[in-house]
């Protein structure tokens, strides 16, 4: 019984670790945009700059669905 919660703990701090993880890359794609939208002059700014704003969004979403998903599974097990 100590052994599959030992098992269920180890796999919840490796789901953690992983949304730690993109959280981190979300949070680089978003000062990377940050600093292209309003360093950068132009429309190239701008694109760039809004491009890494979806990413940065999109990486969160993703990161979020998966680390609820897979806790859900573990949670299950």
């Amino acid at each position: 019984m100590e052994d599959k919660n030992l098992v269920k703990r180890v796999a919840e701090l490796g789901n953690m670790n992983v949304m730690i993880l993109f959280l981190l890359v979300a949070f680089i794609a978003f000062s990377v945009g940050l600093a292209f939208f309003f360093l950068v002059p132009g429309s190239v700014g701008y694109g760039i700059g809004i491009t890494m704003f979806v990413v940065a969004c999109l990486l969160f979403v993703i990161g979020e669905a998966n680390y609820f998903s897979k806790m859900k599974k573990i949670r299950t097990e």
